[in-house]
């Protein structure tokens, strides 16, 4: 019986770790954040169907980072200096979709104030984010292009 119950347990954990040993609800964990799956991205409504997502890869989003600050630091919409002042302290979650062809990676950025607090929830893609002030935005990122467009940055909390 304890073998049974062993065998139960470890079946159930290979289940949730899912394939290689990453969570099926997302790809890759960075210092950063988190890359959530193409699944994630349809569940999350991100994306329409699996064929208009993608799984960005690590290299595809340190190169995201490292274009972010420039662009904010040029943005005149309301919060974005204070998003650039304080990027470091942001973690996001990154989704893979495509439109129009164009391979997009779509950013959902959350200051510490609201992580640190709800660490537990952060690496969940179902998390509602209103009234947040700066301390939330969205923006997707052509990666040919290196652009980025559809920055929205929430109203004043």
């Amino acid at each position: 019986m304890l073998f049974l119950e062993f065998s139960l347990v470890l079946l159930s954990n290979v289940c949730i770790a899912g394939e290689g040993g990453v969570a099926p609800d997302r790809l890759i964990e960075t210092s950063t954040g988190v890359i959530f799956s193409k699944e994630v991205a349809v569940a999350k409504r991100v994306c329409a169907s699996l064929r208009d997502c993608w799984n960005p890869s690590g290299q595809e989003i340190e190169i995201l980072e490292k274009d972010l600050p420039r662009f904010l630091s040029e943005s005149k919409i309301w919060g974005s200096a204070e998003i650039s002042r304080n990027l470091t302290k942001y973690r996001f979650k990154y989704y893979g979709l495509k439109k129009g062809g164009a391979r997009y990676i779509h950013v959902n950025g959350l200051c510490q104030k609201y992580w640190r607090r709800e660490s537990a929830n952060f690496d969940s893609p179902n998390r509602p984010m209103t009234d947040m002030g700066s301390c939330y935005f969205l923006i997707d990122y052509d990666v040919v292009r290196r652009k980025f467009e559809n920055y929205y940055v929430d109203g004043e909390a």
